[in-house]
């Protein structure tokens, strides 16, 4: 078997980041590790030289998604019943992952939050639909009016999203079997809802949050901060738990 789960720590200067992000889970809320999975994401310098106009973007993120699945998850203690909740960048590319999620970790809803402009992205969900259901899963929901990249002054933008954050939680919380979310990196929605559970049901605080966030948008220091975006914390720090059902 090919193990591709990596623990490490990057240093780059003073600053350093852990490349297993699921290890900023607290210790009883952390799952197992994956085995085909890779627990962080990186930024390239590929990617720094060619525009996303150009049809060569494409096949580089498809070859970045396949080696940095960004997958990492923990318990989320919802009222009903606690389950695992995994998240990651879109696993069209990763079928020993998708494989592995659904056979051994009881994975039966796939969430996914992406409604990326960047290119037609149409037949990777459909590519992952179809492998997810030969596999064995069940609900595969695609979520297309979240958005990341919030003005978080424009006060009924930002409420909008509130109410569809809590919805989309409503609904993991209420499906049978263990649940994946992602957008296409794994980097802003998904982190957005995933740390929105980790806050409500978990209780667990901003600085814990704040650290995992910078670890799976590629965070290395203050003057290299990958897609490190702060509106999309001040969102999940702001974020009213209260419009989630049955907290």
């Amino acid at each position: 078997m090919i193990i591709f789960n990596i623990s490490c720590l990057l240093f780059v200067g003073k600053a350093f980041s852990i490349c297993d992000c699921g290890l900023t889970i607290p210790v009883e809320l952390r799952l197992k590790q994956l085995d085909y999975g890779v627990a962080y994401t990186k930024y390239e310098t590929e990617f720094n030289e060619i525009s996303k106009d150009d049809a060569l973007f494409e096949q580089l993120f498809k070859l970045h998604v396949a080696k940095f699945n960004n997958i990492s998850g923990s318990v989320i203690k919802f009222n009903r019943a606690p389950k695992d909740v995994y998240r990651s960048a879109i696993l069209s590319e990763n079928i020993a992952l998708l494989s592995e999620l659904v056979k051994t970790r009881n994975v039966t809803s796939i969430v996914v939050l992406t409604n990326s402009k960047i290119f037609d992205i149409t037949p990777w969900i459909a590519k992952e639909r179809l492998i997810f259901a030969i596999l064995g899963g069940i609900n595969f929901i695609h979520i297309l009016d979240l958005d990341s990249n919030l003005n978080m002054d424009n006060k009924l933008e930002v409420q909008k999203m509130y109410i569809t954050v809590a919805s989309i939680i409503n609904m993991i919380a209420n499906t049978d079997g263990n649940v994946l979310i992602h957008c296409l990196g794994g980097e802003h929605k998904t982190e957005m809802v995933f740390e929105i559970m980790q806050k409500c049901f978990n209780k667990i605080d901003m600085d814990n949050i704040t650290k995992r966030y910078k670890c799976h948008t590629g965070w290395e220091n203050k003057t290299n901060k990958g897609g490190f975006r702060e509106n999309n914390v001040d969102f999940i720090r702001n974020f009213p738990c209260v419009l989630i059902n049955n907290l």
